[in-house]
């Protein structure tokens, strides 16, 4: 949780797998940080299997996201 000028945020910080299995997190009003190992195999696999970089419009969002 947190605030910032007019924003309040909310939710869970967490490190999930490509499938969404859950790595590490911190508890509800936590501060702190979380490591976890990434199976970086998994990644490219779930990246070629989703494909979803095929849908990408960098154009759309060129300041948030850099070309790989």
């Amino acid at each position: 949780m947190g605030e910032e000028l007019s924003y309040q945020f909310f939710g869970d910080s967490m490190v999930l797998s490509p499938r969404g299995e859950r790595y590490t997190g911190l508890e509800d009003n936590a501060e702190g940080y979380g490591i976890a190992r990434i199976n970086l195999d998994l990644v490219r696999q779930a990246r070629e299997e989703f494909q979803l970089f095929q849908c990408r419009q960098p154009l759309a969002y060129r300041n948030v996201v850099r070309k790989y």
